[in-house]
């Protein structure tokens, strides 16, 4: 390369960084717990270029959620890099619906497993479950199983085991979904009452 082209070079990669020095940036920001109860507070880690502002907004999820939304702006040179995170507020005891989708068929039976995020739900533990979808649920979870009665009556063998982790729900086929496959539902429900761990 020529000195003039080596020159040009170096004035292009010196125009980028300095265009690149005055745009604002949000490498890190990070709320946690992402659930809480009461007067729980929330711990906030940023790590920004520009300066810094936080807006906070509150909305009403359901009956025992709130959803709570941080807002992380930073302001450089007349521009702006912008951040959401929320935040999940519950009541001392809230219902939750644990939804998988069906992953296995063996004989009559058909379930659905997986795992409902620990980061987010260890810190609860669970006071009942039920079935909100009218069909008898075989429930797996912490080394417990228990039966749901389709009629939506709720049962207390779960309680005292974590929210969070692994759970597996199997259900029998109907008549008709045997028929038909395509009536074979595609995720299978349950409606848990949880609580924090420490209370």
């Amino acid at each position: 390369m020529s000195y003039s082209g080596c020159l040009r070079f170096l004035f292009v990669i010196l125009i980028a960084f300095i265009f690149g020095s005055c745009k604002p940036a949000i490498r890190s920001f990070h709320v946690s717990p992402l659930v809480i109860t009461g007067d729980q507070k929330v711990h906030i880690d940023l790590d920004v270029k520009g300066i810094p502002s936080l807006e906070f907004n509150q909305h009403l999820s359901t009956d025992s959620i709130q959803l709570l939304e941080f807002t992380l702006i930073s302001t450089k040179a007349g521009k702006e890099a912008r951040k959401t995170v929320q935040v999940q507020k519950m009541k001392p005891q809230a219902s939750i619906d644990i939804t998988f989708s069906t992953n296995k068929i063996e004989g009559d039976m058909v379930t659905a497993s997986g795992e409902n995020n620990n980061n987010q739900w260890s810190n609860f533990q669970i006071v009942s479950v039920s079935t909100p979808i009218s069909r008898e649920l075989l429930v797996t979870h912490g080394g417990r199983t228990v039966t749901l009665q389709a009629d939506g009556s709720s049962s207390s063998d779960l309680s005292g085991i974590t929210a969070g982790g692994e759970w597996s729900f199997k259900t029998r086929l109907t008549a008709n979904e045997k028929a038909d496959s395509s009536k074979i539902p595609q995720e299978l429900k349950i409606r848990a009452v949880i609580k924090p761990s420490n209370q």
